[in-house]
């Protein structure tokens, strides 16, 4: 079963992989763009790290992307369901 968009957005938010300080500023919707990218991107076939990594690159500091904890980003996200 793939996550939903905004199961994808909640655990980005939660975890805050590109350190925008979402959640000290109560942006709860910082990451709503990126999920929904992320979600297109599997519908395609892609893996959620691969998906994920490729949309981080796209859309933040390629360098920064490299260093995001995918693996913990991943297992947060499939526990919640």
């Amino acid at each position: 079963m793939q996550p939903s968009i905004k199961q994808i957005s909640k655990v980005l938010f939660d975890m805050d992989p590109m350190q925008t300080c979402c959640k000290e500023n109560a942006c709860f919707d910082e990451y709503d763009f990126v999920a929904k990218q992320i979600y297109q991107n599997m519908e395609t076939g892609l893996s959620f790290k691969h998906s994920t990594l490729l949309v981080l690159t796209r859309l933040f500091d390629a360098e920064q992307a490299q260093r995001a904890d995918l693996s913990a980003i991943e297992s947060a996200l499939f526990k919640k369901f």
